[in-house]
């Protein structure tokens, strides 16, 4: 799904928080799945190691959050429109 700047429709906005959550369990699912299969293989695992595979592992995400976790600005096109929804809902 694309979501353009102008945007507003509120559903697209609720459809692309379910995909960030989908996303980011995905990722951490992977994450968990590739530590467990090394530990279950025989890799020596310390705490410090797996701490620093948890910790590289959130950096994606993090970046992902960061650049898609907000809805876009609203535009100058778009303050007038919804200037004026609001008035005709008040009254």
């Amino acid at each position: 799904m694309v979501r353009g700047r102008s945007d507003t429709n509120p559903e697209v906005h609720v459809s692309l928080n379910r995909l960030h959550i989908i996303v980011v369990t995905v990722w951490f699912t992977a994450l968990f799945a590739v530590i467990g299969s090394g530990i279950a293989a025989g890799a020596p695992a310390t705490p410090s190691q797996i701490a620093a595979l948890v910790l590289l592992g959130c950096i994606p995400t993090l970046v992902f959050l960061a650049v898609f976790g907000s809805t876009p600005p609203r535009t100058l096109a778009e303050v007038p429109r919804d200037t004026s929804r609001a008035a005709r809902r008040t009254s």
